[in-house]
């Protein structure tokens, strides 16, 4: 990106170039109306003028909504909620969704969607088809596919950063997740590497016997269930997506009104439809408790049955409240939170509640919204190992 001395300059050439309006649309006359920005970047000044102060370099194709208009200069809120004035020809409206464009697509049109903008046309196919992400099939088989998942969550935040927080949040997550599925993995593979040997180099009676070992007892033991685990948390991971995922998606694309649509339709839950409306509302503190309530409803519904499974596997409720870290840099651990002697466990929801929303969420909502981005920008690998 250019720096702010060059946009003086820069907007004086694009009037000089008499691009108006773009692609020969006309502007709208009705405000507010969605634009998008037209050359490589767009100056966000403090006055309708080229000699006020420059707020912000805005990139070509970055989403603005237009306000109003004023002498050849137009006054937009970015997505980042930063407002100010922009000179009208570097701004192409945005030609929004039809009420026909929209009201045929279903629930499963939105998932597919989710789908194609996650992991790509072919791969979302083979999802579809049930020939890919298959959590039986072990973390290996999975493994690029969690990756693109963590990956697409950082995408959707950094469509909408203002009002996109809690996807911003589930990439971050990511890092300690992914990092948590491949230790898990090489520790079942080790102990069914174990299980193998015995298997390949014992007779039947002498394994047999063998089995009655300590040590070859907890091999067989911990191979199967981390297994289970792993198996438990992909699909917990399919469940957030599947549920959360397309809501975004169609938000993004259509708007608060599709979404009330498919509420009248009953396929968007009354309590996540309100939490919307909070997102939509443009006013700050509203959209972060609308991202509070998208945060509740995966923990305390989506992921419940999943993690009261988890709570049955021997062990596996204090190895991942010892392990349970916080995604950012900001925040303490589970136990840092709690205290290690108190028997809270992160399996269990409120205590895993309370963690998140008085400790993980309100010291990642007091960092800056360029401090949140750096974050999100950085590879699983370096979120999973907290080189931030």
């Amino acid at each position: 990106m250019l720096g702010s001395r060059h946009a003086p300059r820069r907007a004086a050439a694009h009037r000089e170039g008499s691009i108006m309006p773009p692609s020969g649309q006309q502007q709208p006359t009705g405000f507010p109306w969605q634009g998008t920005i037209v050359p490589w970047s767009a100056a966000l000044r403090s006055k309708p003028t080229l000699q006020s102060q420059t707020l912000a370099d805005l990139p070509r194709g970055d989403k603005v909504k237009v306000l109003l208009r004023s002498q050849g200069w137009l006054y937009v809120e970015h997505k980042n909620l930063l407002k100010g004035y922009v000179s009208q020809e570097l701004i192409q409206p945005v030609a929004l969704p039809s009420p026909a464009a929209t009201s045929q697509k279903s629930k499963k049109d939105w998932q597919l969607l989710a789908l194609q903008n996650a992991f790509g046309k072919t791969l979302a196919q083979q999802i579809l088809m049930k020939a890919a992400w298959i959590p039986e099939n072990g973390f290996e088989a999975n493994q690029q596919i969690i990756a693109k998942l963590y990956d697409y969550y950082g995408a959707l935040y950094l469509r909408n950063p203002g009002k996109f927080q809690w996807a911003g949040l589930a990439r971050v997550a990511g890092g300690p997740f992914y990092q948590g599925f491949c230790d898990m993995e090489q520790q079942r593979a080790a102990a069914q590497a174990r299980v193998d040997w015995l298997n390949e180099h014992y007779i039947w009676a002498t394994l047999s016997a063998r089995r009655t070992a300590a040590a070859d007892l907890a091999a067989m033991a911990a191979a199967t269930q981390l297994q289970k685990a792993l198996e438990l948390l992909m699909y917990m991971g399919q469940d957030i997506f599947n549920d959360l995922a397309w809501l975004h998606e169609a938000y993004h694309a259509a708007g608060l009104p599709e979404l009330k649509r498919l509420l009248g339709l009953g396929v968007v839950k009354p309590a996540y439809y309100s939490a919307w409306e909070m997102i939509d509302s443009n006013e700050p503190q509203t959209m972060w408790q609308g991202n509070v309530e998208l945060l509740r409803f995966e923990q305390r519904d989506i992921l419940k049955v999943g993690y009261q499974e988890l709570q049955k596997i021997p062990l596996t409720p204090t190895i991942m409240s010892a392990l349970a870290n916080c995604p950012h840099p900001w925040g303490k651990s589970f136990y840092g939170y709690h205290g290690v002697a108190k028997g809270r466990e992160v399996t269990r929801y409120v205590d895993r509640w309370e963690w998140m929303e008085k400790n993980i969420w309100p010291t990642w909502k007091a960092q800056t919204e360029a401090a949140r981005t750096r974050l999100i920008n950085l590879s699983l690998a370096d979120l999973g190992a907290r080189k931030f």
